[in-house]
């Protein structure tokens, strides 16, 4: 039920679990459930660690946590599954495999990014290279097109700002999108009702914006204005993921607005692995909700007790699975051997 990265010679598929298909992910080649499963696949703790993503999973007869193709971690893959994540719906475990590149790049030799780590434990073995020049790209991808959503074609004169920032957010900005000849700057705000985006740029005539804030599943955009006037939007929503959808023409300043009652979101949980450490975070594999019941499949050590903060909490009516901790969850997951990852599925019951 996963999409596989090669075959063998003989044209039978390779059946070993790997990050691979996250390219093809990550520039929407694929979609539907096989990219679901695929990702939430990924997420596993078999796959992703709290400083990246293994190259093959730990469960695999073939792996090896030293081993430079069967085991390491490579951060250039996890910025393209962070890529994949973003683009598919997942923003959640897209934030904890950027962050865990974005902190590479202060643990070791500050401003750079080594090539690989190993699969066991947050170091890197002696082959990697401490300033891989294409690690660093698996900051700027995920960044540029996940995480801002910005997309630009100076021929078709679009711009487009899909971002999914997490909800607790307030203030985002982006300066200096150059491309055709024009320049554009986008400021964004999210309050407790809603959402503003303000686009200025100089040779903004004849361009086209679309803009579609990602959020969490089960938010319902009551309406939205284009400059202070009422304007149309589609609704785009899955199990996991909603974003309202604005095209309009630009005209070097214009403030786009979203109506967006409040409603329960899950906030990331980052781990923050000291150097040498081995992997014990919170693993997210999905989170899917309808705005009346919100579902999240987490992974985490055995016997362990983990934090996971959300934002309007006090909408929760009641819980399954986990125990409710101020505005945030407590999730305890049952006892077994110490450095093994169990599962639980938390259903929370909304107003």
């Amino acid at each position: 039920g996963l999409y596989v990265y090669a075959l063998h010679a003989g044209g039978e598929k390779v059946r070993e679990v790997t990050p691979w298909p996250s390219f093809g992910l990550a520039w929407d080649l694929a979609a539907g459930e096989g990219a679901v499963r695929t990702l939430e696949r990924l997420c596993r703790p078999d796959m992703m660690t709290d400083w990246g993503v293994r190259m093959i999973s730990s469960e695999s007869g073939r792996y090896d946590p030293l081993s430079y193709n069967y085991g390491a971690v490579w951060p250039f893959l996890t910025g393209w599954l962070a890529t994949a994540l973003y683009r598919n719906g997942f923003p959640l475990q897209a934030e904890a495999a950027l962050s865990a590149n974005v902190r590479h790049t202060f643990e070791n030799g500050l401003g750079s990014v080594t090539e690989l780590f190993t699969g066991v434990r947050n170091i890197w073995p002696a082959e990697a290279v401490a300033h891989q020049g294409f690690s660093t790209g698996g900051i700027v991808l995920p960044v540029v097109k996940g995480l801002l959503g910005i997309e630009i074609d100076s021929l078709s004169k679009s711009l487009v700002f899909r971002p999914s920032f997490p909800a607790a957010w307030e203030k985002a900005s982006i300066e200096g999108i150059r491309a055709g000849g024009a320049t554009f700057n986008i400021e964004y705000s999210r309050g407790e009702q809603g959402i503003v985006v303000r686009f200025t740029g100089r040779g903004a005539e004849g361009w086209t914006v679309v803009a579609a804030p990602g959020l969490g599943p089960g938010a319902r955009v009551s309406a939205a204005r284009l400059n202070g006037a009422g304007r149309r939007f589609e609704d785009f929503r899955s199990e996991r993921a909603v974003r309202p959808e604005v095209r309009f023409a630009a005209s070097g300043s214009d403030v786009l607005e979203f109506d967006i009652p409040p409603f329960v979101e899950i906030l990331p949980n980052e781990a923050r692995p000291e150097i040498g450490a081995p992997s014990r975070g919170l693993r997210l594999e999905s989170v899917r909700g309808d705005g009346r019941l919100l579902e999240v499949k987490a992974w985490g050590w055995a016997g362990e007790s983990y934090a996971l903060p959300m934002k309007h909490g006090g909408l929760v009516r009641s819980v399954e699975g986990a125990a409710m901790d101020g505005d945030g969850l407590r999730i305890a997951f049952p006892a077994g051997k110490r450095g093994e990852f169990a599962a639980l599925t938390i259903v929370l019951r909304l107003d």
